[in-house]
């Protein structure tokens, strides 16, 4: 490992803040100022020290080449799919399938537009919004086709900001037509629109502008109804007053009936109401948050719900047409051990996406039996179902999530319990079809076991010389399922092994298991990420100094916990725009979103378990820390960059380790890196990272399986 050149000086100016009778220092406070020149010229200067340190290593080269051909190759995935209208009532436009998807040719996921039977060659490009993005970058944020499938209405916005007007393109013009809502799309509450059933106006979410002062604007979303041609400002209002201030609303309108769902989220902790709109405009509050309805369909033959009162992995409820009181809903299927994620109405049938452990399912109710009998359908292995949407008047089409395949599109007939590829589904790259995949459980310090994924690359041996990257997330009842593992096929090429912790605080097993883990809970999610890395040591899946952890947002403060508790435990760590100093931040517009979850340090209960776990809060002086690369980006709304500002500063303050401790500020960021060239380019600087940091073996060469056994990527194969 070469030796990085020396830290930037950071001034200590303390800061002392009272929080019930307790005095909190704050050394780093003036950090937070993302504006102020200092901090600017301070953050420059760490960039600057992390990206001479990352590109003078000799490995460099190397990680660089294999990352770009593994995504040269391997970056094809659907993210998500919709259909718009329904059979007969909107003329042959309707029948047309939405993708949002990725592929190498193109630096962003782009928009495409294919007939029902997902034929390639008759697949449009819709978008390409690295086309319009200039330097900054464009991501699509929100997309709403017409009911005759001729137009859609899109969010698009500019460097990861997640901020944007929603703007209609019509496709057959192939152009926007220059009709914009504003401030429908923000970081803090998302948005969501729906078409009216015969297309002439949409109903859309919207931020507050000019009537609230500054501090209130990104709060406040309310549901509004647009005439196309009409001037917005002249708007009605659907449904607002009676909202929250921190509600988080998506709208989805069955078009068989014309009845709009608007669900509410009341922050991010997990509470829900559910309102429904008939034709007719009178809105219904269906479900408070005291209910325990966590998610709601609109279809033909009613409301479908999913009731996770109990604690459990949730049931399924049905309400018919007419009736709005929850008390007549009636039971399709009861809770059991699996948690209930997702629900589609399609043709007759009801199916339920469902997860357990960290590995998912789907199960059919056939609504025309009393009680319905679920049937499993039959999805590979280590897989998991998400995005279920019905093509109207033929297949059930769902995205197919798998450790080593892309995620595809999969076709379900009526009454079929054997899925089908469609012709949107990818091969697999020859590194991540060599993987073994197993689940062990760990015990964490209350006895509570812990399942935990193991992905091991061919040639790999216990007790052997492979370092292992530990994932953990742990929050807001967010299951930590199979996913692609393109992003680590380089990490899997020279030998590396890798776990993902499926944490107390998020839904692997209900509802239950999501309250475990949050609030003044928190800290069983730590314990639990603990336990999983002991576990991988204690079974001689890896030696404990070639241990690496990782997380993201509020996996963020998962690996800053166990920096920060069990230093001695990991060797590197790597934090991907984390949440670090727990105490301030609800102070931030998308923190206040999250005191359902973190809790609040205006009470004195939930203040003592944060002040707790704070990591920011819990660097030591003079202790031995391992090595630590932060990640953070400048647009990113959702965890204020200030977080990785103070944390990477503390540590390098205190650490007697004499390990790097690095912060990369990117520009061009915002909640996480979003095109081609920044994610090879981020991918690159963590596996450069881990691999000068973690110790060699005995040959000083990177640890990995024989050449024989690690195939060279092919830059000739095509996408489909």
């Amino acid at each position: 490992m070469h030796e990085p050149a020396p830290a930037p000086v950071t001034p200590r100016r303390p800061v002392t803040d009272e929080y019930h009778g307790q005095a909190v220092v704050d050394e780093y406070r003036w950090l937070e100022d993302g504006t102020d020149p200092e901090v600017v010229r301070w953050t420059r200067a760490q960039d600057r020290r992390a990206r001479s340190w990352l590109e003078s290593s000799p490995l460099r080269r190397r990680v660089r080449r294999e990352v770009t051909a593994f995504y040269r190759r391997g970056r094809r995935s659907i993210l998500g799919i919709w259909t718009p209208g329904a059979p007969g009532e909107n003329g042959p436009g309707a029948a047309r399938v939405f993708l949002l998807r990725s592929d190498p040719k193109h630096p962003r996921p782009c928009l495409w537009v294919y007939p029902p039977d997902l034929s390639p060659r008759r697949g449009q490009l819709v978008l390409d919004p690295s086309r319009i993005g200039g330097r900054a970058g464009v991501s699509i944020d929100l997309i709403s086709p017409s009911p005759d499938g001729r137009r859609v209405a899109l969010c698009l916005s500019r460097g990861g900001s997640e901020q944007g007007p929603l703007q209609l393109l019509d496709l057959e013009r192939k152009r926007f037509t220059g009709e914009t809502l504003p401030r429908v799309h923000g970081a803090t509450a998302g948005g969501s629109a729906a078409w009216a059933p015969d297309g002439r106006g949409i109903y859309y979410t919207r931020y507050p502008g000019e009537e609230r002062p500054e501090e209130d604007r990104s709060f406040f979303q309310r549901v509004y109804y647009h005439a196309w041609g009409a001037d917005p400002a002249q708007d009605r209002e659907v449904l607002g007053p009676e909202l929250p201030r921190d509600a988080e609303i998506r709208l989805s309108l069955e078009p068989g009936t014309g009845g709009l769902l608007v669900s509410v989220a009341h922050g991010d902790g997990g509470e829900f109401s559910h309102y429904v709109r008939t034709p007719d405009g009178r809105v219904q509050r269906v479900t408070t948050p005291e209910d325990g309805i966590k998610h709601a369909v609109l279809g033909r033959e009613g409301l479908f719900l999913l009731d996770f009162r109990g604690d459990t992995g949730g049931r399924v409820l049905h309400l018919p047409p007419g009736k709005a009181a929850l008390s007549e809903a009636e039971e399709l299927l009861p809770a059991g051990p699996w948690s209930c994620e997702e629900i589609c109405p399609h043709r007759g049938a009801l199916y339920v996406a469902q997860q357990r452990g960290g590995v998912g399912r789907l199960v059919e109710l056939s609504l025309s039996r009393h009680p319905p009998a679920p049937r499993t359908v039959r999805t590979p292995a280590f897989s998991e179902p998400s995005a279920l949407t019905g093509v109207p008047g033929g297949d059930l089409l769902f995205l197919l999530s798998d450790y080593r395949e892309p995620r595809g599109v999969w076709a379900l007939s009526p009454g079929s319990l054997r899925p089908r590829r469609s012709p949107l589904t990818f091969p697999p790259l020859p590194v991540l079809r060599g993987l073994t995949i197993r689940q062990e459980m760990a015990t964490s310090k209350d006895g509570t076991k812990v399942p935990l994924t193991l992905l091991l690359p061919r040639g790999f041996r216990k007790g052997g010389p492979a370092p292992l990257l530990l994932e953990g997330y742990g929050g807001y009842g967010i299951s930590l399922g199979p996913d692609h593992e393109l992003p680590f096929a380089a990490w899997y090429q020279e030998g590396g092994a890798r776990a993902v912790a499926h944490l107390r605080g998020g839904g692997e097993f209900g509802e239950a298991w999501h309250k475990a883990g949050r609030l003044t809970q928190k800290q069983n999610v730590f314990d639990d990420f603990i336990a999983c890395a002991e576990h991988l040591v204690r079974g001689r899946y890896v030696r404990p100094d070639r241990l690496a952890v990782i997380g993201g947002s509020n996996g963020g403060l998962t690996v800053g916990a166990l920096l920060t508790q069990r230093p001695e435990l990991a060797s590197a760590v790597l934090g991907d725009v984390g949440v670090f100093d727990a105490l301030r931040s609800e102070r931030e517009a998308n923190g206040e979103f999250n005191i359902p979850e973190f809790g609040t340090v205006k009470d004195p209960e939930q203040f003592a378990a944060m002040r707790a776990y704070s990591p920011y809060h819990r660097v030591e002086p003079g202790k031995a820390y391992p090595a630590v690369l932060l990640t953070t980006g400048e647009n990113d709304h959702r965890v204020n960059p200030y977080h990785s500002r103070k944390m990477i500063a503390r540590l390098q303050a205190s650490s007697t380790s004499g390990r790097p401790l690095f912060l990369r500020a990117y520009r061009s960021f915002g909640h996480g890196p979003q095109s081609l060239e920044d994610v090879t380019s981020h991918l690159t600087n963590q596996f450069t990272f881990l691999w000068e940091v973690l110790p060699r073996d005995g040959q000083g060469k990177v640890p990995g399986p024989p050449p024989r056994s690690r195939p060279r990527p092919s830059r000739s194969v095509k996408p489909r």
